[in-house]
């Protein structure tokens, strides 16, 4: 017996009462549908056809049928066993031919090397196979002239030996003829082997060229083995259900559909390559956040909470704030005017918004968002390459640059977003965004806020990590950049 692992092609499988008991059926070679609700081939049936499937194993894979039933399985018992009275049975049929010479007319044993050209008639090998109940059936006309040549194979006892997978059905009234050609003649047998070729049976025959004649001896019917003892878990796992945004909790998985996965769920592969970001900030709206997010298409109109990205902006380098067309750095945007006081800018948003506006707004024409690399690499984030995997959702503001009470959120709760960094990456299935995923602290890099100095036209504040905040110039090309969103 063999035993083989199956997998859902699509999706997982669930139980969706804890107390039904499901009946499984199961069929093999698997073939491809166009989704989980459609079954294969026109309603479950799959066109078959037999005649050119049987030159090599690898080509009578895809035609040996195999179909299981009445496997049972329940949330107590997820392992659907298909052994026993559920075991996997062939659905077709195998015509086994042993063709030798004979040693009485002159010929050597060994001649057998030199059969040429056998034909093999009377076989339809038009058909359909039902992965519904397992019945392949025979549709098209009889076939007189099959080659069969290529798929004979020497035996160590001067045997050529034929195993052909065909279609159950019943033969005309001449039943199966067969013609080879042998030492310049052609031999020929007709009427001799009429089976009723039934799914699961094994037909072998035996037949010996002699002088003149083929002559058919030995035949015998079987049953064709059984496919194996196969068996899969069902694992009983608990589907995954989106935590209600009202609910965000700081630590929280923020996923690529603008849903959240409550921070205690363990990530599967595929959860984990959803998620684009951590929830640093939940509970709704923050006290000193007066951004205007008119236009802004967030779930029921509102703030729920504010997200981290996994990875930094710019793949991962460094970048000024501010560079002007001839180099300037001292221009006020007026895009927040605070303090150093860590807590009262929570204005990223419309920080970033005024940037934005900026060259128009004073007149600035020769100045672009590009003049400000901080603003406009974060707020394109996600747009192309191989970030773009973590786009922002559309029922999201969109990545922006964090402003300095942001930013310093993240500071004072970098233990938990970095607890949420670090289980993405150990469980995404993307390899080449690994390396871009790190936690706070290990690079030991300060990080540009969208807040400007109060004091100061020329400087910006910035959280370093792990000493908080700090004042830096403009210019200074020694920042990275982490986006924010709200949601």
């Amino acid at each position: 017996a063999e035993t083989a692992d199956f997998t859902p092609a699509d999706t997982k499988i669930f139980f969706e009462d804890a107390a039904e008991t499901v009946t499984f059926s199961a069929y093999a070679p698997y073939q491809a549908s166009a989704d989980a609700a459609t079954l294969p081939g026109t309603n479950g049936l799959i066109a078959v056809n037999t005649q050119d499937k049987n030159s090599s194993q690898a080509d009578q894979q895809t035609i040996d049928f195999l179909f299981a039933s009445d496997a049972e399985a329940s949330l107590s018992k997820p392992n659907v066993s298909f052994i026993g009275d559920a075991q996997f049975q062939h659905k077709m049929a195998r015509i086994d031919l042993s063709l030798k010479i004979s040693t009485e007319d002159g010929f050597a044993s060994t001649d057998v090397n030199e059969i040429k050209n056998v034909l093999l008639g009377g076989l339809s090998h038009e058909g359909t196979f039902n992965v519904s109940d397992g019945t392949a059936t025979a549709t098209g006309d009889a076939v007189n002239d099959w080659e069969i040549t290529n798929s004979g194979v020497v035996g160590a006892d001067n045997t050529l030996n034929f195993s052909l997978i065909v279609l159950p059905q019943t033969l005309g009234t001449d039943g199966l003829s067969l013609s080879l050609d042998f030492g310049g003649q052609t031999y020929a047998s007709t009427g001799a082997i009429k089976p009723a070729l039934a799914a699961g049976n094994a037909y072998k025959y035996t037949l010996t060229v002699k002088k003149g004649e083929i002559v058919v001896s030995g035949a015998t019917i079987a049953d064709w083995e059984n496919g194996g003892s196969w068996s899969f878990d069902l694992m009983p796992e608990v589907p995954f259900v989106p935590k209600s945004l009202d609910e965000a909790q700081l630590g929280d998985y923020y996923l690529a559909d603008g849903t959240l996965a409550d921070k205690s769920t363990e990530l599967t592969p595929e959860l984990a390559d959803a998620v684009i970001g951590i929830v640093f900030q939940g509970g709704g709206r923050h006290g000193n956040d007066t951004s205007d997010y008119t236009g802004v298409n967030l779930s029921e109109g509102k703030v729920h909470g504010y997200v981290v990205a996994l990875t930094d902006a710019n793949g991962g380098n460094v970048a000024v704030w501010e560079n002007g067309p001839n180099g300037e750095y001292d221009v006020r945007v007026n895009a927040g005017v605070y303090g150093i006081v860590a807590d009262n800018d929570w204005n990223g948003y419309a920080n970033c918004q005024g940037i934005r506006d900026f060259p128009q707004r004073e007149g600035y024409e020769n100045w672009t968002v590009e003049n400000f690399p901080a603003y406009y690499l974060c707020s394109t984030y996600g747009t192309e390459g191989l970030y773009a995997a973590f786009a922002a959702p559309r029922n999201s503001s969109g990545w922006f640059l964090p402003s300095n009470g942001q930013l310093y959120s993240v500071f004072r709760n970098v233990d938990a977003v970095n607890l949420g960094l670090g289980a993405v990456k150990e469980g995404i299935t993307n390899e080449d965004l690994k390396p871009y995923i790190y936690q706070f602290g290990d690079n030991g890099y300060e990080y540009w806020s969208s807040s400007e100095d109060r004091d100061y036209s020329d400087s910006v504040m910035g959280s370093f990590f792990p000493n908080g905040i700090s004042q830096r110039s403009k210019n200074e090309a020694d920042h990275k950049l982490r986006p924010i969103l709200v949601f």
